[in-house]
Parts: C-alpha cells; sequence; structure tokens
C-alpha cells in the first residue's frame, strides 16, 4: 500500500470521527443490563449463565430497552478467553450496546480445564435462546432482537466462536479477537464456514501468535468476505480490559506490546464497530468508512476478499510511465486482494463508461470511448507499439464477479521522443588551427570527407556506477571544422552517464561527470577542462582546450610505442588517411612525430573514471 504519513492520517481520523464516536455514527444509547440462566435439555438440563447487556434510555440493571426507536437489534454472543471472567471484556460491552447492539456473555468453561467443545456449544445455544427470549412476552427484550446475529470471542473464546458457527446454520457472521486454536480444531472448523467474518489480531501477539491461530483461520475459511486485520505493536491480552490471569500468561512471552491497551481498543473499535453496522445492519455508509479508512490506517496490516460498501472502489495508485519512444508501463494497487481491474486507453483522451453486467475483452471499446487493454486481475500492464513524443491516457476501473464496475480513475504520461540528440564540442589537437577552428583530415590525394567534416569520432555511453564497458556506442560520429558533432541516443536511455570520445590517433576523453539524459537535448563541451575527467586537455595559445593527439595504439599512453609507429611510416614516406599522420595533413613525417615528442616528454595518458 501507498505509505501514508501519520498527519495526513489524523486528518482523516479527525474527519470521519473516529476515536471518540469511532466510525462517524451517532451514539444515542445508554447501555442496560441483565442476567439470564439458559437451560440445556439436550446436554442434561446443561445451565448457561449469561450476562446480557443491551441499547436502553438509562443506564442499570433489568431498566427497559431504548423506546427512543423501536427497532430489533442484532445479537452478539461472545465467548471469554481462558480462565477470563465476562467482566473483562467491558471495553466490548460500552463500545458496542450504545451503537445497537444486543450482547450475551455466557460464563461458562471458566475453569483451569475447560471443555472447548462444550463452550462452543454453549456460544451457538446461547444465540439461538436468544432469539427464543425475543418471543417471550415476559422478557423485557419481548420484540427486540432481531434475526442478524453474530458469534464473537476472544483466545479460546474466539477458537470456540468458530466451534459454534460450525454447529449452527442459524449463525449469520463470525468477529474474533485474538482467537486461539482449539480442540477439536477451530482451523478445521473455519474450512466449513462460508459466513462474513472479521478476525482481529495483535502484530505483537505471543501468546497465539498470529502466523500459528489467526492466519491458518483466515486462510481456511471458505467466505466471500473475510477480513483480517493485525493491530501494529498491539497484544494478547490488550484485546479486553486487565485480566490477572492472562496478564500473568502474557509476562512469560515476547514481544511484549508495543501500544497501550487504550490505543488497542481504539483501533478494535475502529473496524468493529463499522464491520457489525454494515454486516448485520445493512449499512453502507458504515461499510464505507470500513473499507475507506483500512486502505490508508498506519497503525495496522491486513488482507480481505471483498468490499463492504455496495459500491465498487476503483484501483489506487494508478500511475503512468514512459519506458522509451514506443512503451509505457501502467501500474496500479487493487483496492482489495485479487480484485479484477479494467484498463482503457484513449489517445484522445475521451472515456465512456463501462455497461454494468458487461464483460470486455482486450480490443474492444467501451460505451463512449477507450479501449480497453487489460481485463482481469493483475497490478500492471505494458502498453507497446505506441508513436514517439505522443500524450496516451488512461483510465482504469475496479469491477467483481457481477462485472459491476467502479468510478474510473486517470493517468497519463508522454511517451519519449525517438532519440535523444547529444551536440558536443570537440577539439583535437592534431588537426587544430586557431579561433576555434580545425583542418580537414586528409588522405593522399585530398581531403578525407567532404564539406565541413574534419574527421570521425567514436563517443560512448558508460554506467555512472562504474566505468568499464559501454552500454551504448556510436561509431563514424562526424566531427566538423567547427568541432561540433550530434549524437542520436536512444529514448530509453534515461539515467546519467559518463560520455567518452575517441579518435583514431587521440587520447580517451570522458566527461568530469556522469551527465543525465533526462532531457531530449543534451549539451557537453569538451574544450572546457571544468566538464573533461582530471581537466586531461591541452590548452592553446588562444585558450581552447584541445584533446592530446598522438597516441597511435590507442592504448591510452603517448609515448615511443606510438613514435615508433610514427617513425617506421615516416622513413618509408607513406601517405594517406593513416593513424600515424597525427596533424591530418596526409603525410607522416617529422611534424607528427614533434607532437608526439612533445607530449610523451609531457607524460601525457588517458585519464578516466
Amino acid at each position: 500500500m501507498k505509505p501514508f504519513s501519520t498527519a495526513k492520517w489524523k486528518i482523516i481520523v479527525a474527519a470521519l470521527a473516529i476515536g471518540a464516536t469511532l466510525t462517524g455514527i451517532a451514539q444515542p444509547f445508554q447501555t442496560g443490563h441483565t442476567s439470564v440462566t439458559f437451560t440445556d435439555p439436550a446436554r442434561n438440563n446443561r445451565s448457561i449463565a449469561t450476562e446480557i447487556y443491551y441499547p436502553a434510555d438509562v443506564s442499570g440493571n433489568n431498566v427497559p430497552v431504548t423506546t427512543a426507536v423501536q427497532d430489533r437489534f442484532p445479537v452478539l454472543v461472545f465467548g471469554h478467553g481462558f480462565t477470563m471472567t465476562w467482566s473483562a471484556y467491558e471495553n466490548i460491552w460500552t463500545a458496542l450496546a450504545p451503537q445497537g447492539f444486543i450482547l450475551a456473555f455466557p460464563k461458562t468453561e471458566g475453569s483451569l480445564f475447560p471443555s472447548h467443545s462444550a463452550f462452543g456449544t454453549d456460544l451457538a445455544f446461547v444465540a439461538t435462546q436468544m432469539q427464543v427470549l425475543g418471543q417471550n412476552s415476559a422478557s423485557l427484550l419481548y420484540q427486540r432482537i432481531d434475526s442478524m446475529n453474530c458469534v464473537m470471542g476472544h483466545s479460546m473464546g474466539g477458537g470456540a466462536a468458530f466451534l459454534a458457527a460450525q454447529q449452527s446454520a442459524s449463525i449469520k457472521a463470525i468477529a474474533t479477537l485474538a482467537a486461539a486454536e482449539t480442540s477439536p480444531s477451530a482451523i478445521n472448523a473455519a474450512a466449513s464456514l462460508s459466513i462474513p467474518s472479521l478476525l482481529l489480531a495483535g502484530g505483537n501477539d505471543c501468546v497465539t501468535p498470529p502466523p500459528d491461530h489467526q492466519l491458518p483461520m483466515y486462510n481456511a475459511l471458505q467466505s466471500d468476505c473475510k477480513t483480517y486485520i493485525s493491530i501494529t505493536g498491539g497484544s494478547h491480552c490488550q484485546m479486553a480490559e486487565y485480566n490477572f490471569y492472562c496478564a500473568f500468561g502474557e509476562a512469560t512471552c515476547s514481544p511484549s506490546p508495543a501500544i497501550s491497551r487504550a490505543q488497542q481498543h481504539v483501533v478494535i473499535n475502529r473496524y468493529l464497530i463499522p464491520w457489525l453496522q454494515s454486516i448485520l445492519k445493512g449499512d453502507a455508509a458504515a461499510g464505507e468508512v470500513f473499507d475507506s479508512t483500512l486502505r490508508v490506517d498506519p497503525e495496522v496490516t491486513w488482507l480481505k476478499n471483498c468490499v463492504l460498501c455496495d459500491e465498487i472502489a476503483p484501483p489506487l495508485n494508478l500511475s503512468a510511465i514512459a519506458n522509451g519512444s514506443t512503451q509505457v508501463e501502467i501500474t496500479w494497487t487493487p483496492n482489495i486482494a485479487d480484485q479484477p481491474v479494467l484498463l482503457c486507453y484513449a489517445l484522445d483522451g475521451l472515456f465512456g463508461e463501462p455497461d454494468a453486467g458487461t464483460a470486455y475483452q482486450p480490443g474492444i471499446t467501451i460505451p463512449g470511448g477507450g479501449e480497453v487493454l487489460f481485463s482481469g486481475p493483475g497490478n500492471s500492464f505494458v502498453h507497446n507499439g505506441l508513436m514517439a513524443s505522443s500524450t496516451c491516457h488512461y483510465k482504469a476501473f475496479s469491477y467483481n464477479s457481477a462485472f459491476t464496475y467502479s468510478q474510473g480513475v486517470f493517468a497519463e504520461t508522454t511517451t519519449l521522443p525517438e532519440n535523444k540528440v547529444l551536440t558536443l564540442t570537440v577539439l583535437l589537437q592534431g588537426l587544430y588551427q586557431s579561433e576555434g577552428t580545425m583542418r580537414k583530415a586528409r588522405n593522399g590525394s585530398g581531403d578525407q570527407y567532404a564539406g565541413n567534416i574534419a574527421d570521425l569520432i567514436t563517443v560512448e555511453l558508460h554506467p555512472a556506477d562504474g566505468y568499464g564497458i559501454p552500454v551504448y556506442i556510436s561509431e563514424n560520429t562526424e566531427l566538423t571544422t567547427a568541432g561540433l558533432a550530434q549524437v542520436l541516443i536512444p529514448a530509453e536511455f534515461q539515467a546519467a552517464y559518463y560520455i567518452t570520445v575517441k579518435h583514431r590517433n587521440s587520447i580517451e576523453s570522458a566527461s568530469a561527470i556522469p551527465v543525465s539524459l533526462l532531457s531530449d537535448e543534451i549539451v557537453i563541451d569538451f574544450t572546457d577542462p571544468g566538464s573533461v575527467f582530471g581537466a586531461n586537455l591541452f590548452l592553446a595559445a588562444d585558450g581552447s582546450g584541445l584533446i592530446y593527439s598522438g597516441d597511435v595504439n590507442q592504448d591510452g599512453l603517448i609515448d615511443t610505442a606510438d613514435m615508433t609507429k610514427v617513425e617506421n611510416d615516416a622513413f618509408s614516406f607513406s601517405t594517406g588517411y593513416l593513424p600515424t599522420d597525427v596533424n591530418g595533413d596526409g603525410i607522416t613525417d617529422t611534424a607528427d612525430m614533434t607532437l608526439i615528442d612533445n607530449n610523451a616528454a609531457a607524460f601525457v595518458n588517458a585519464a578516466l573514471p
């Protein structure tokens, strides 16, 4: 996910009113409390003492359910952790009852040797009996209990919640806090469940480490809408209020929590409340709060396979970058993992919208404009075959299995020119006359090259991080008598490179520093000592910087080896366009030997990065 600054996050939290009011959803209710003992005749009249909390107009025990609204409220059946009592979960009922939920806390299996199976059955039984309670005219919850429900739990209770959901088809959803593997296996039970699921985990949980507990449960779930959220720095026991036994056990392992209990509760409620509102009450706004908050929250990491709101959210971070003159790479982040994306292209930038319910294949044009380039899961596409220096427009949509499409997001870029133009100013000592001009190299019968071409040079690009082998070579580059040369560099070369000039009988010379090729036109002056590596130039009387001549054998040194070659050709009265003709007059003679002798005496050699 794209990094999000703490400052921006605080603004979003404030805007969504997450924290004090948690989701921006009003909290109109107080909390009522009552105690009920359910009896299960199928298990030898097993007694299941249960504490119940519900929305009320005034707080208190056995006070009436709120009359501010006549709604029926979804039921949440919550299983406690190992050796923990229901009272350790005050943070849960004080957050959820005011939001319009009825919570039931069975108090069974609190010993040192609990039966996970029995506890799971207790949770499922209480979920059923809460519906019965809602039909009992003698109950203060009469006609106030909705058919929607969710089984919940922490630690052992979270694992037991999976066992409960496996036993009862009437359970509509499951939400757990640091759920623990149980016996029988909660992980195996998860593999049989397809109900909406929310698994909250602590990033620093050393009691039930997520890789061994919650993540296998998440992966096993068959639900079309499941979410796993890990609270960064959160711990196992801080899912609840302080409990001595839990704290004692947690103190024997590591890592320790990296955030406070209060902060962990804020994060829990940040997601638990809107998720329950969306799943159990069909609140689309709450679903959008859940989805949009999760995408940018720096305090959690997450996995999910669905969006809660009806409106499909578009892909994130759509970007188009030209890789050359004919290619653009388009990248994006799926709004949720593996969510398919429809990517369209329009040279004129005019796009329409895809029709809901319609599947589009590459090559098809959507209504209103835009050719489909890509459709399906993924996060990138390479668009080839484009024109140089053309502006390319892209629009991307998310969609679901019903081919419902999100709003589109846009990106554009301009392909690079077919070639960059590198302009060099180079003066060669052997050909130099005066005032920035050179003679034309000659052969035995006249000028070697037509027009104003003095001679040919080779221009190379060498990596900035290691001079080594050139990555691009332009041979036979024409050099004018005014010392100008132009090289066409392919557009894909975008980095900084050392620019190197070679000549048939001159010292190899490189730019002083790597030269950026980001622009379309690059100019470098090899007559300026400050532009040449090691300032390795001969300064003429008029102040012009000249590349040293006389390296006849191209070994990077001007020495007796070069002199020997010149002397041999001079002795045989050689003429023509020869490497030994250092001054380019078409004759190898004492003038060439003098130039070499002077440079050799000065110990001239190539200075390279």
